[in-house]
């Protein structure tokens, strides 16, 4: 089974969606397409891939790869160090 369709499927279980709630948001596809995406281990267009991942409240990197990017650990960092820094020099200024 393609990974794609198979994280779709397992988001839409864990959100107690159906794949017609998916159909329904993105127009442009609908079960042929899973079955093509699943029989030939493809993915869609990104402006598809885009808008189920909107649907889903996930990204497409996770839907193509499996992966979740945190892409606010940096600045979270960043802002933990600098108050930090703040806290540390009220304390001894």
């Amino acid at each position: 089974m393609s990974d794609f369709v198979t994280r779709i499927d397992n988001l839409l279980t864990d959100q107690n969606k159906k794949r017609s709630d998916l159909y329904e948001y993105v127009k442009e596809i609908n079960s042929h397409s899973m079955y093509d995406w699943l029989r030939r281990n493809t993915v869609p267009s990104a402006n598809i891939a885009v808008k189920i991942a909107q649907f889903l409240g996930t990204s497409v990197e996770y839907l193509v790869t499996g992966e979740e990017k945190d892409i606010y650990k940096k600045k979270y960092d960043i802002l933990i160090g600098n108050m930090t820094k703040v806290i540390d020099e009220s304390r001894n200024g």
